[in-house]
């Protein structure tokens, strides 16, 4: 019987994942202080493509929620609703270990 070989990637693209997103949330931050909410727009959209494998069903429910109240808003909502979609997608990039990752202070002494 022949042996199956498992692929494995010698590339973890975890790395450029992180610089990807990183790059999107400075330009999204430097284009909504310049008040160029569609660019935001669009950025954000590129940072959930980007998140898309480690969206839940639950987080994808709110991201449309959010997504929907994007599309229906004047100038001060949607900065609003921008802000909102920002922080609940670095929730999701965070979780993912993809972001800021949390550590037991205690963790490196030792015994």
């Amino acid at each position: 019987m022949e042996e199956k070989i498992k692929p494995i990637s010698e590339f973890n693209a975890a790395v450029l994942e992180i610089q990807y997103l990183n790059n999107i949330w400075l330009d999204c931050r430097r284009w909504r202080e310049g008040g160029q909410l569609d660019k935001v727009k669009f950025g954000f959209d590129s940072a959930e493509s980007a998140l898309t494998n480690d969206i839940n069903e639950k987080q994808e429910k709110e991201l449309d929620k959010i997504n929907k109240e994007i599309e229906k808003s004047c100038q001060r909502k949607l900065y609003l609703a921008l802000l909102r979609k920002e922080r609940f997608l670095r929730k999701i990039q965070d979780k993912a270990g993809k972001g800021a990752k949390y550590r037991d202070p205690y963790e490196d002494e030792m015994d």
